[in-house]
């Protein structure tokens, strides 16, 4: 490195050495000749070599110090605000809402019906209702075929601040039928009957009230205490009282599963010849789990009456296997009152004579039930165990002549039950539905399960439009031909039953509307009871009023 160094020196030397030569003999040859007797040849001497040995620097022991001063400082950006276009949704058109509706009409035979229901909230922490419904008709073709039923109630709810609501109710209700089955027998035909005579009238009045937490609490603990009193007369010197209390106290756990305990007491004072009681008491503990695809409900209904201990069981699990498929299977009881009030709403025929009894009823059954689509189903099989079941023969021996009544008779029996429904979503302002009930019968002492059906169809298809003022529903109703005792002493059974009707509401405007009920277009005259032939082909119209 050195020696090419040395080199470049040498090379600059001559040349500078060279150009001032140059440059004095241009300024000689101003003033004389030069004459060059020798040729001029440099020469390089061979150049030094020196060796180098490289060291490195020493180490720089001192400290120093650094300040760095960072200056903050906000910096604004400008931008524009991004646009925000919605989606457009087609929404449903919301339904106006009314207080009470009002329904006035008349029909063949000599049919009178009307309804008042309205309901408001009186302020922020009370609501409160009355209803009031009639419906009778008499047929001047057959004499004392008459019935009517009227009722009225006025309800409220009060929702206090503290969290807890409190209901109430009063209400009477009256019906009235009459024996006309004479009209329907070869010996007392012709007779004629004085309507008061012919009269059976049950008159109820009842007062519930109650009262329930309206809020969730911090434990996620419920509570619900209530009553419900009744006093129930008919013409004939019956009068049967009832009073239930009823309490209940619920636990959540993790909103997936709770703790349930119901107490019920229910007594009932029937008089007419002689004087009955007869009081059930009840505690219905459960536990109730709730999973993804799994429920459980465990529990038991333990029942008191009479001394008499009966342990129901109260358990239901269920499972769903596919997303449209879910199985159950479950075993439950309790015990069911034959007293006047129940069994006068199932037959109002009855001699209001009779002994009041519990049925304690048995049931394990298993099923399958989802939804397909729009398609809701429902179906199960199962076993009914009944002790002390009520069924219905009429009394040979007429009262008075001419009151043709019913006995309850009491027997044990096993029945096998079939129980499907099916109901779809409204697609297009369609919807249809039904339930389907057979029951086969299995008595200790009894031929036959009298005057009680083994099966039942009802069904129906419903069509609303033009924004729900048009509302069409077809219904159909069938069953077998209900078992009896003929004037021979023999078993037979009745007509079958098949009712199809049709029904409509349309509204012309938004408070006022019509309405045309055809009722047993098939005309089947069913009896239901014997000697208690229904109305064939019946219709009712009329006007509606929504405010």
């Amino acid at each position: 490195m050195l020696k090419e160094k040395t080199m470049k020196n040498l090379k600059y030397n001559l040349f500078t050495l060279a150009f001032s030569f140059c440059a004095l003999s241009m300024q000689a040859q101003v003033n004389e000749d030069i004459t060059v007797k020798t040729k001029f040849e440099a020469k390089l001497n061979d150049a030094k070599k020196y060796e180098m040995q490289p060291r490195f620097p020493k180490t720089d022991t001192s400290k120093t110090k650094l300040d760095y001063e960072i200056v903050s400082k906000l910096l604004e950006q400008q931008y524009d605000p991004p646009k925000i276009r919605p989606i457009a949704y087609k929404l449903d058109k919301l339904q106006k809402e009314y207080k009470g509706m009002a329904k006035l009409g008349a029909g063949n035979p000599s049919t009178i019906l009307g309804q008042l229901q309205y309901r408001d909230a009186i302020n922020k922490q009370l609501i409160a209702g009355l209803e009031i419904d009639h419906l009778g008709s008499k047929n001047k073709n057959i004499d004392n075929q008459n019935f009517r039923e009227t009722a009225a109630n006025v309800s409220g709810s009060y929702f206090a601040k503290q969290g807890f609501q409190a209901d109430g109710k009063l209400g009477i209700n009256s019906r009235d039928f009459y024996y006309y089955a004479y009209n329907f027998f070869e010996d007392t035909q012709g007779l004629e009957i004085d309507p008061t005579d012919a009269l059976q009238r049950y008159t109820k009045f009842d007062v519930a009230a109650s009262i329930k937490n309206a809020e969730r609490t911090v434990l996620d603990f419920n509570y619900g205490l209530g009553f419900d009193f009744y006093r129930l007369t008919d013409n004939f010197a019956s009068n049967e009282i009832g009073f239930n209390v009823e309490m209940n106290a619920q636990k959540w756990f993790k909103e997936k599963s709770y703790f349930n305990v119901d107490i019920e007491t229910d007594l009932t004072r029937f008089e007419d010849t002689t004087i009955q009681n007869l009081h059930n008491f009840f505690i219905r503990p459960a536990l109730l789990f709730q999973g993804s695809v799994f429920n459980a409900k465990v529990g038991a209904n333990l029942g008191f009456s009479n001394e008499v201990f009966f342990p129901f069981p109260d358990v239901n699990v269920s499972y769903e296997l596919l997303d449209f498929l879910t199985l159950f299977a479950g075993a439950e009881g309790t015990l069911y009152k034959n007293n006047l009030n129940n069994t006068s709403l199932y037959n109002p025929y009855i001699n209001t004579t009779f002994n009041i009894q519990n049925t304690s009823v048995y049931h394990f059954f298993a099923g399958v039930k989802g939804n397909v689509g729009v398609v809701n189903y429902d179906a199960q099989a199962g076993v009914k165990r009944a002790n002390d079941l009520a069924l219905f023969l009429d009394n040979p021996v007429l009262e008075n002549g001419f009151r043709r009544k019913f006995e309850v008779l009491y027997d044990t029996a096993t029945i096998f039950n079939i129980n499907a429904t099916l109901n779809t979503k409204e697609i297009n302002g369609i919807s249809f539905g039904g339930t389907v009930d057979l029951n086969t019968y299995s008595l200790r002492v009894e031929e036959k399960p009298w005057h009680l059906p083994t099966f039942s169809l009802n069904g129906f298809v419903k069509y609303t439009g033009l924004d729900n003022d048009l509302q069409i529903k077809a219904d159909l109703f069938m069953e077998n031909g209900i078992p009896y005792i003929d004037e021979m002493g023999e078993a037979a059974n009745q007509n079958a039953l098949f009712d199809l009707s049709v029904n409509a509401d349309y509204f012309f405007s938004d408070n006022i509307g019509v309405f045309l009920q055809l009722n047993n277009l098939a005309n089947n005259k069913r009896i239901r009871w014997n000697g208690y032939e229904n109305y064939g082909f019946n219709i009712i119209g009329g006007v509606n009023a929504r405010f």
